[in-house]
């Protein structure tokens, strides 16, 4: 799977994906390429940053976490409640 924008050009994600720039319906497929990417890195923690408000892209975002083979464990991001922690599997 590989995330384009509407430019063709491929997104490639650090340590921290900012959901805001992406609509609801698309943030599976960006949390799926975000943990994709960082387990290829071998990263062990990855901050996903997805709002405060109603937060749907939060609520979307741990729905997806909660069973993803490769996530640990998660939890708020302690200094911006807007954002998840994510710790990975080795």
């Amino acid at each position: 799977m590989t995330l384009e924008t509407d430019h063709n050009e491929q997104i490639i994600f650090g340590t921290e994906c900012d959901l805001h720039h992406f609509h609801p319906k698309d943030t599976k497929l960006v949390v799926l390429e975000f943990l994709k990417q960082a387990k290829e890195a071998q990263y062990r923690s990855i901050r996903l940053v997805h709002g405060k408000g109603k937060s749907v892209k939060k609520k979307q975002a741990h729905a997806i976490l909660d069973s993803h083979p490769n996530v640990e464990s998660y939890n708020d991001d302690s200094y911006n409640w807007g954002a998840t922690i994510i710790h990975l599997k080795k």
